[in-house]
């Protein structure tokens, strides 16, 4: 079920105003402070839950102003396809109430789809294909580490590695470069829905998804098989295309596994009462570290055998 906007009346217009520039500027914020960029579509959700989606839309497109008069025209288009598509894709969930599953394709794929087509137009691309495009930005971000390590002083050894091995690792980026971009629009969609609906259920002001639980949701079980074939394909397929299918396949299943292992968690800290505190530390910490996070897949993995979340109504 969804409610309406509640506690403003009639003058939902000027809040909503005020949220939309809010996103606008946590999206410039993130320049400075990257997760501001992925809390950015929370505020303009609001905007679009308050006043409807045309009128949302509209100041969406304001907002957007803001962004193109303080960094230009290529990041207010990134604004409009990444805060606006998603934020617009979770009110019409609520206005149409989808499923979890469906409100995460809505949110994902149309920004995924348009940060392709950005990308692939942009003049750094210059009639290059995507594993080329990616294999540039892996050696760009391979340089960057070895500039990082060598400025900090840290072990020599290990910007030596990097250095000899900064061929084999850009391509090796540039191959998961499609799932990795998907993988972090899917975590960033889950992260503003578990916010939004947090802020709407302590504030009243937006009624709750009740669909959007994520402490109940859980793969099918068949989702096993895209850990199990594409594990084969990177053992007996080797380099080459094929080879970067599975990995990227693979990839992609095992953030699908981490979202669940992120729901039973969810799950532990609604049923044992945890403080607000408690569970932002909590899930500080999962997304603070690639080992964290393979974890937290493994955890959602183990649940086709495991059941760890025998209380279903936490």
């Amino acid at each position: 079920m969804t409610a309406s906007a509640a506690g403003w009346g009639g003058g939902s217009a000027v809040p909503a105003a005020i949220c939309a520039l809010a996103s606008a500027g946590f999206f410039l914020a993130s320049a400075f402070a990257p997760v501001l960029g992925a809390l950015a579509p929370t505020p303009l959700y609001f905007a679009f839950a308050l006043i409807g989606i045309k009128g949302g839309a509209a100041i969406a497109a304001l907002s957007s102003i803001v962004v193109f008069v303080t960094a230009g025209a290529g990041q207010a288009f990134v604004y409009l396809s990444f805060c606006g598509m998603i934020a617009g894709a979770l009110a019409v969930s609520r206005e149409r109430l989808f499923s979890l599953e469906k409100t995460l394709a809505a949110m994902v794929i149309p920004a995924f789809i348009a940060g392709s087509l950005l990308y692939l137009a942009s003049p750094v691309a210059e009639g290059k294909g995507t594993f080329e495009l990616g294999a540039g930005w892996g050696d760009s971000l391979i340089a960057s580490l070895i500039e990082s390590n060598r400025n900090i002083n840290s072990d020599p050894a290990v910007a030596d590695w990097l250095e000899a091995n900064r061929a084999q690792l850009g391509s090796l980026l540039g191959g998961v470069f499609p799932s990795l971009v998907l993988i972090s629009l899917l975590m960033i969609a889950v992260i503003n829905i578990v916010i939004t609906r947090i802020i709407s259920l302590k504030t009243g002001v937006v009624g709750a998804i009740e669909s959007h639980k994520l402490s109940e949701w859980k793969t099918p079980d068949w989702m096993v098989w895209g850990v199990v074939v594409p594990g084969f394909g990177i053992l007996f397929a080797g380099e080459g295309s094929s080879g970067f299918v599975s990995i990227n396949a693979l990839l992609i299943t095992m953030a699908l596994f981490m979202i669940q292992g992120v729901a039973i968690i969810h799950h532990w800290f609604f049923r044992n009462s945890a403080s607000v505190v408690l569970r932002t530390v909590g899930y500080f910490v999962i997304f603070s570290h690639p080992f964290f996070m393979l974890l937290t897949s493994g955890l959602g993995l183990m649940e086709v055998w495991v059941d760890f979340r025998k209380d279903k109504n936490p």
